[in-house]
């Protein structure tokens, strides 16, 4: 438990680390494109990837943070003692 713990702060500090450096790249001009006839179609179109595909990224640790604690309740009702993070 104690390893599971550490390995989701873990990943919890790269995803804020992650989103950080998406909203740096959104306030620049990095994903601006500039030589098509749809200048600002094309924009946000690699803007709207961009968001997409780092939401993607960072929504795993919160669905094996969410296993963890599933997992562990699992071990304590084949223990026969009460779950903790799903008592109902």
């Amino acid at each position: 438990m104690l390893f599971a713990t550490i390995f989701t702060l873990y990943h919890i500090i790269i995803s804020f680390y992650r989103v950080k450096h998406m909203l740096k790249i959104l306030r620049s001009n990095e994903l601006d494109i500039k030589n098509s006839p749809l200048d600002k179609l094309a924009s946000m179109a690699a803007r709207a990837l961009f968001c997409l595909k780092n939401a993607c990224d960072s929504a795993q640790p919160v669905g094996l943070t969410l296993g963890l604690l599933l997992g562990t309740d699992e071990i304590l009702k084949g223990a026969k003692r009460d779950p903790i993070f799903t008592p109902f």
